[in-house]
């Protein structure tokens, strides 16, 4: 079955010589390993956009006896890059990615998570830095 989500990166990994497996939050199928065939290529079509915090609209043909889903279209709907200035707003953003991971379980839908997960990196990564007094 092909379907269209939005989905918040967790984590990525390489595999092979050209692919990745990529870990999302969707917000109608909660947890989902996917493989991103070509993702390491330098022409790939995946273009960064499967980086940890990113929030993307993809298309995945999902197989429900399969673990490992297919990745065939990831779009950026909104990147985070600006995390990576300052080390306090990227230690947030990815402790939060981190426990999303840790404590979901199979493909558990939960769009209030979805929902507080990007709430959470968007309030980050929109803060303004505030020095602490000495």
């Amino acid at each position: 079955m092909i379907v269209k989500t939005e989905a918040i990166v967790l984590s990525a990994m390489k595999f092979r010589d050209t692919s990745k497996i990529v870990r999302l939050y969707t917000k109608e199928f909660g947890k989902v390993s996917v493989i991103a065939k070509g993702a390491r290529d330098a022409k790939s079509k995946f273009r960064g956009g499967l980086e940890p915090t990113n929030h993307v609209a993809c298309v995945i043909y999902r197989h429900s006896n399969r673990e490992l889903q297919l990745l065939s279209q990831c779009d950026i709907v909104q990147s985070f890059r600006t995390l990576s200035d300052n080390l306090e707003k990227m230690f947030a953003a990815l402790s939060a990615v981190e426990l999303v991971d840790l404590v979901s379980h199979g493909e558990d839908e939960n769009q209030t998570l979805f929902t507080l997960l990007l709430n959470h990196i968007r309030v980050v990564n929109d803060a303004t830095n505030h020095p602490v007094a000495a």
